[in-house]
């Protein structure tokens, strides 16, 4: 994908104010960057779109400049959506100053979720979220399908909406094992994806090979197969009928879950770790977040709070959470910017 617009297009973008498929910032401070995910899904679920950032509220070239990380950031928000986002970033000059440009194509087949679970979407220069009778009809344009006899199998909600799923077949659970017990890493990541797609469409839960063996490679030392291990939990999690399940789900996987949560050397491993005790309710998990809040690691603070949808807590664990919290922030030698990230949870658990 290339990006193809030239200095004088983006003045007359910039001239004509932000629209359906333009936006601009003047900086890329914490807020913004936790809220790029929303920002992408909504153009590729709209017309698609370009994101500039460099352009101040008044239209004026102040310019900006990615400091280091800053680029891997951005892309780790695309790859947050469901499904995910593609994107390009240019840095540029314009107006004599350097300016990031990141474009967001349209997606011809697909509907994307944000990092709150939400499906964004463009209205004017504003940012909407669809509801079941706007996805109707996105569903049909995107995906050529009759609403009345088909139901969307992009939502995450798609394999619990009361079908009975036949039994996966033996010999599908063998393609999958076979793969995913293979010799490289690349063998094991295709056997796991295809484990996530016979998932969507068949029941497993009498398979235990299959779950430990999900069990042994959440000690693979790959961070790629770990968190391909977790999306196929989090599917699972979703796709229980019933609390008892789910539980026995959480009571399997979640000590060797929180152990990853405690391994800070892949940031990704670790916030997706969160992630998935958070969505499995696990009430240990508030105490990870906890200290992540308190630390003086930035990134992990960010990292973590842009991908944690704190609405899969139960309401009990949201009290819980809420009261440390407030305990904290009634610290007196508490420092400001520490209470500003309490403050800013605080907000998200409310909305959530």
């Amino acid at each position: 994908m290339q990006i193809k617009i030239s200095n004088e297009e983006i003045a007359d973008l910039i001239k004509k104010d932000e629209s359906v498929s333009f936006e601009y910032k003047g900086t890329l401070n914490d807020d913004i960057k936790g809220r790029l995910s929303t920002y992408f899904a909504a153009f590729a679920n709209t017309e698609g779109g370009l994101f500039v950032i460099g352009i101040n509220n008044l239209k004026e070239t102040i310019g900006y400049t990615l400091k280091e990380r800053e680029r891997d950031q951005i892309s780790e928000q695309a790859k947050i959506c469901r499904p995910q986002v593609d994107i390009d970033i240019e840095e540029r000059k314009y107006d004599g100053q350097k300016i990031v440009l990141i474009y967001v194509p349209k997606s011809k087949y697909k509907i994307h979720i944000d990092n709150k679970k939400r499906f964004p979407t463009r209205v004017g220069p504003t940012l909407d979220y669809l509801d079941i009778t706007g996805l109707i009809p996105l569903v049909r344009e995107r995906l050529g399908l009759d609403y009345k006899t088909t139901k969307p199998e992009f939502m995450w909600e798609s394999p619990s909406l009361g079908e009975v799923k036949t039994k996966a077949k033996s010999e599908e659970i063998e393609l999958c094992l076979k793969a995913i017990e293979g010799a490289t890493k690349e063998a094991r990541l295709e056997g796991l994806k295809e484990l996530e797609l016979l998932i969507y469409k068949r029941d497993i839960s009498d398979e235990l090979k299959v779950f430990d063996l999900l069990e042994e490679l959440l000690n693979d030392k790959d961070g790629n197969i770990q968190r391909k291990v977790f999306d196929i939990l989090r599917l699972i999690h979703r796709v229980q009928n019933d609390e008892e399940s789910r539980k026995k789900l959480s009571d399997k996987y979640s000590t060797h879950i929180l152990n990853l949560a405690e391994i800070k050397s892949i940031p990704e491993v670790h916030s997706d770790a969160i992630e998935l005790l958070i969505e499995m309710d696990d009430k240990r998990v508030i105490e990870k977040i906890i200290k992540i809040i308190l630390s003086e690691s930035d990134e992990l603070y960010n990292r973590v709070k842009s991908n944690s949808g704190l609405r899969s807590l139960s309401d009990e664990n949201k009290l819980g959470f809420k009261y440390k919290l407030l305990e904290e922030l009634n610290n007196p030698e508490q420092k400001e910017n520490i209470k500003k990230r309490i403050i800013d949870v605080l907000y998200d658990i409310r909305s959530s």
